[in-house]
């Protein structure tokens, strides 16, 4: 998100809301520094694995997305990593 989207209230409640119907995500908080919406999946078994796989969202799916001519960039503490060629 952009500063000014963070900084309107009702742009971020439409967006909070809009992230917790679409991938069923609960709501974590904002990182201020950095512009992000920080959520948490109400799926994630203890053990970090995914309770609903079969079902699951594109953006789980998808996740991590790579740009094949660089060095992927995985958010802190998400489980992955990678391996230069």
């Amino acid at each position: 998100m952009t500063p000014a989207q963070t900084h309107s209230p009702l742009f971020t409640k439409i967006a909070i809301a809009w992230i917790c119907w679409l991938f069923d995500f609960i709501y974590l908080g904002m990182d201020e520094a950095k512009d992000y919406l920080i959520f948490t999946c109400q799926h994630l078994l203890p053990n970090g694995r995914c309770g609903n796989y079969f079902w699951r969202p594109n953006v789980c799916r998808n996740y991590p997305l790579v740009d094949y001519f660089e060095q992927p960039v995985f958010l802190p503490g998400c489980g992955f990593s990678s391996l230069p060629r």
